[in-house]
């Protein structure tokens, strides 16, 4: 199912070294911007004594003003994050003359003491219209300030000036209340990056465990750590595998130590000719074996003992016990014999693998989350719409952002009109699931995604109808907000899509920009999903017979094309059909338990199922991209394996290669931001 283009390398390659050309043009502008700071610096610090104490006092404002200055970064990191880039813009001042203007600084508090903030636009020059769906609201300049990763996935760069300001004045108590200030700055580097760019993401620890043989392609990233093993081979065919954290050959939920083969591509043999090399590496004593990370038993058979094999726990093995571990046949500590193994591709904390900032769950998909000065009220139990910026409460990003949104089984558009007159017969409906894992009954409100497919290209229609129609087509914008009133962990509720084997498409344009549904709620897939275009279906799952699809939720469950909704709480487990999933999907999860030994379930059950897929072998197929986020608010229930919960199926999984490419995202994908310091001054 994977397949391999060197050529692909070759050119990705060809487009590091134009980025190593524009990291030397990247330089220069930062040598003239700190000189700029530092005029500013002269400018905006105030100095008052050159006593002792007053240097004392001018260190601890300097401490103060640093870290109003994290703050600050910290500031931007979030709305990028949150897509607010435009708050950004708002806030940015492009000299540092204008800092002299205290109305273009940001007050806030370290440590108890009032402070401040501005941030200074270094490059590029940012659009000031953002494109209404793009995974990038605020596009780079002329000059190209993104690079291509060897994996060919582009992150954009963005460069900024913090400044924090800060005063310090001692209590009276101690004798002296002079009080002294100190301005500093740092340039930082904003690396903004579509989350479906990554294969895996999670903003919590990654835990990776197959039974049977697993193979992942794409980015893998962990904001915290992860925990690696398998019951037979997983093989993690890709250049970039990191962790905010540590990484370990052992479970979380029982501490004991993980078997298997976890097998890692090579960075360093990807220039070669020779695709058998990528998983290959030299071992100290220079014999060239298999890229693993060693487990607890495998590294025994090399003789060399260890608490749970090669992995962030692993202090080194001094061969010839001289106390170095300089000699020839010596393993490094982790991070440094990590390098020399992988080339890059295995990096933690050790190598000080920075955090990818993703959005919230109360941002990004509660349908209302405060904010004062917002267009709604909580009355009740009930938000109500108030005067435009009188209101306490505001729409939540997807919910705000959506042309359609579903709410109570009553399908609007972004305007608020009501769009049931333009629907066919059966588009939004009703039924109920037994969650086996959840062990209750599920309301759910139903999207048919094939007959709101053919809503959108109905002609014809007259009076009421029409009105309807044409606020749909207008409104259309390929991002769905569905959601339900009264959903709790005690008394959950769900979202379903079924007959969506081929999205709809733009319905004034015709474009094939594809369907991101958003919800707070748990969402329920049956049967195939995107496998089609233009009525067409490929046997290989062709990339080419897919669009851009994302679900994004409290939970997603996959149900297959045999599903029939005859499960109860006693009739067992109904028995799955091979069905194909081509969706990028964000969802909750519940987490590991040491104390308890409870298993979240780890990415091989992130999509939860609910039949019978061992008998008979069946496939669940998905291409797309794994993104954990949070954890799980309405869909609770924890991991359990065998019936009645589920059976595992045949996982063909892959990373959708067609996300490498901005227009071939889904809309309205969200971001991950990490942020580098380049210089402090």
């Amino acid at each position: 199912m994977i397949t391999r283009n060197r050529q692909h390398n070759r050119s990705n390659q060809t487009g590091s070294s134009r980025d190593r050309g524009s990291i030397l043009v990247l330089s220069l502008v930062i040598l003239v911007a700190v000189a700029g700071f530092t005029m500013a610096l002269v400018t905006v610090a105030v100095s008052t004594e050159s006593t002792a104490s007053t240097n004392t006092r001018k260190l601890t404002a300097q401490n103060l003003a640093e870290g109003a200055v994290e703050i600050g970064a910290q500031w931007v990191q979030t709305q990028w994050a949150n897509q607010e880039a435009n708050a950004i813009e708002a806030a940015a001042v492009d000299s540092p003359s204008e800092l002299t203007n205290e109305s273009n600084w940001i007050a806030t508090t370290v440590a108890g003491y009032a402070a401040r903030y501005a941030v200074l636009r270094i490059a590029p020059n940012l659009s000031p219209t953002p494109t209404p769906i793009s995974p990038v609201q605020l596009t780079p300049d002329g000059f190209g300030w993104y690079v291509d990763g060897n994996d060919g996935v582009r992150s954009f760069y963005y460069l900024y000036a913090i400044y924090g300001y800060a005063e310090f004045t001692p209590k009276i108590s101690e004798g002296d209340s002079k009080s002294v200030s100190a301005t500093v700055s740092k340039v930082v580097e904003a690396r903004v990056t579509p989350l479906f760019q990554y294969a895996v993401f999670y903003n919590s620890d990654l835990e990776i465990l197959p039974g049977p043989n697993m193979t992942l392609t794409g980015r893998v990233h962990s904001n915290r750590d992860m925990y690696l093993g398998s019951g037979n081979t997983l093989k993690m065919d890709t250049d970039y595998v990191r962790a905010v954290g540590r990484m370990y050959r052992k479970r979380k939920n029982d501490n004991t130590v993980t078997a298997g083969t976890v097998l890692i591509k090579n960075l360093a043999n990807m220039a070669d000719a020779d695709p058998s090399n990528d998983f290959k590496f030299k071992l100290p004593n220079g014999f060239v074996t298999d890229s693993k990370m060693y487990s607890k038993s495998e590294m025994a058979s090399l003789g060399i003992t260890t608490a749970q094999g090669f992995d962030s726990t692993f202090g080194g093995w001094d061969y010839n016990s001289n106390g170095t571990f300089n000699d020839l046949r010596d393993w490094k500590t982790w991070g440094v014999q990590a390098m020399s193994f992988w080339g890059g591709t295995v990096q933690t904390s050790d190598m000080d693998v920075p955090k990818a900032e993703p959005p919230s769950q109360d941002l990004a998909i509660d349908p209302f989350v405060p904010k004062a000065g917002g267009d709604y009220d909580l009355v009740g139990g009930t938000y109500v719409q108030v005067a435009s910026g009188t209101g306490s409460y505001s729409k939540g990003y997807y919910h705000n952002k959506a042309g359609v949104q579903l709410r109570d089984g009553v399908i609007y558009a972004s305007t608020g009109a009501n769009l049931s007159a333009c629907l066919l017969a059966g588009t939004v409906s009703t039924t109920t699931i037994w969650d086996a894992r959840e062990g209750k009954n599920v309301p759910q409100t139903v999207i048919d995604v094939g007959k709101l497919r053919l809503s959108l290209l109905q002609t014809g229609l007259t009076g009421a109808a029409a009105t309807a129609l044409s606020s749909l087509k207008n409104s259309w914008n390929g991002l769905i907000y569905a959601t339900q009133s009264g959903a709790s962990a005690s008394a959950p509720k769900g979202i379903l899509l079924k007959n969506g084997s081929e999205l709809p498409d733009n319905p004034i344009t015709g474009a094939k920009s594809g369907l991101t549904v958003a919800t707070n709620l748990p969402i329920y897939i049956q049967g195939d999903y995107n496998t089609k275009v233009n009525g067409i279906s490929s046997a290989t799952n062709d990339p080419a017979f897919r669009k851009p699809a994302a679900v994004i939720g409290d939970a997603v469950n996959l149900l297959s094309n045999a599903w029939a909704n005859t499960k109860t709480s006693s009739s067992g487990l109904p028995g799955a059909s091979d069905t194909t999933f081509n969706t990028a999907m964000i969802a909750g999860n519940t987490d590991s338990n040491p104390s308890s030994t409870a298993y979240s379930g780890g990415l091989e059950n992130l999509p939860r199922f609910h039949e019978d897929w061992t008998s008979g072998n069946k496939k669940a197929i998905i291409a797309g991209s794994f993104v954990n986020l949070w954890k799980s608010k309405i869909a609770t229930g924890t991991w359990t394996y065998g019936s009645p919960k589920y059976t595992a199926p045949n996982r063909i999984w892959d990373f959708d290669p067609n996300y490498k490419s901005y227009s071939k995202l889904p809309p309205f994908t969200p971001l991950a931001v990490s942020m580098k310091n380049v210089c402090m001054q």
